[in-house]
């Protein structure tokens, strides 16, 4: 899904300081088991980098991996093709097999060659 904005800059922004850990489900904003991080899960982590970079969503959706990858994104975001994936844009893969949920992030770097 191509972006056209720095996606990249703005989430080393938000996440250069490392004061967050993963658990499923969480978007950020608490601290579940007390390590002193503040939880957060990778729909979270894309989610709050676009609401930084000005993106907005319905509240109605709930933004996580699943529905990225259903069509009521599509009204959000342009799905591309392998070929012409850029750095700062957002994937979608998984799950695999064995696994409950896919996964989602930012990329950054990527060659459609070695693909």
């Amino acid at each position: 899904m191509n972006m056209p904005i720095n996606l990249l800059e703005v989430a080393t922004k938000i996440y250069k300081s490392a004061k967050y850990g993963y658990k499923a489900g969480e978007n950020g904003t608490r601290d579940m088991n007390g390590d002193g991080l503040k939880d957060i899960d990778c729909s979270g982590m894309v989610s709050s980098v676009l609401r930084a970079a000005g993106y907005e969503f319905p509240q109605r959706d709930r933004f996580n991996t699943d529905w990225l990858r259903s069509k009521r994104a599509e009204d959000y975001f342009e799905v591309v093709e392998k070929k012409d994936v850029q750095p700062g844009d957002i994937v979608v893969w998984g799950p695999r097999k064995g696994q409950k949920y896919g996964h989602t992030g930012f990329v950054t770097d990527y060659d459609a060659e070695s693909d």
